[in-house]
């Protein structure tokens, strides 16, 4: 019966978003603008109309993703594995997300830290700037208001409020602004 009424919900997620979804293949509105109107519908139904849409629209979009209230993809770029969690107001920008990610409420994953230049004598909007994708490993979990900057390997755990500007080692546990080690996963028995 679970299965039976998941689809059901996944069907009626795909019939609400489907005007938007020709609207977005026509060019009329864009990927991020559809994006953020979605992530203003509340509950289970706001969970699932964002479902058929990131299925319908990113690089790549694996089972099961929950994008919960106020939260957004922010390109068709980003890529996303089975199983992951984004949280309340967090936002997306280009990144790779492993499987059983759980990002947690108010986190920023941005497009590197490199956006903009940093000359002076030069308007900061008129400067080039480079934009990564952000790759988060496989069973991640990134805690409230962190800001990721750069990659997180597979088994990290980021402490609520980091900002995360280098790679840490898999299974580590980081935490602070900037982020450090403060320790490692323990290994399953």
């Amino acid at each position: 019966m679970k299965s039976f009424s998941k689809k059901v919900a996944e069907t009626a997620g795909l019939v609400c978003v489907l005007p938007l979804l020709a609207l977005y293949k026509l060019g009329i509105f864009a990927f991020a603008t559809v994006s953020h109107l979605l992530s203003m519908i509340p509950g289970l139904a706001g969970i699932y109309i964002r479902r058929a849409w990131y299925s319908h629209t990113l690089a790549a979009c694996g089972e099961n993703l929950v994008v919960d209230f106020g939260g957004f993809i922010r390109t068709n770029k980003a890529r996303v594995g089975n199983n992951s969690y984004v949280g309340v107001h967090s936002g997306i920008a280009q990144a790779e997300i492993g499987d059983d990610v759980l990002i947690s409420g108010g986190v920023w994953v941005l497009s590197g830290g490199q956006q903009h230049g940093k000359k002076a004598g030069i308007r900061i909007r008129e400067q080039d700037g480079a934009v990564k994708t952000i790759k988060i490993g496989n069973d991640v979990w990134i805690g409230v208001g962190a800001i990721v900057f750069d990659d997180i390997p597979a088994g990290c755990i980021v402490g609520a409020g980091s900002v995360v500007t280098k790679s840490p080692n898999e299974n580590e546990i980081v935490a602070g602004a900037p982020a450090r080690k403060i320790g490692e996963r323990e290994q399953a028995d």
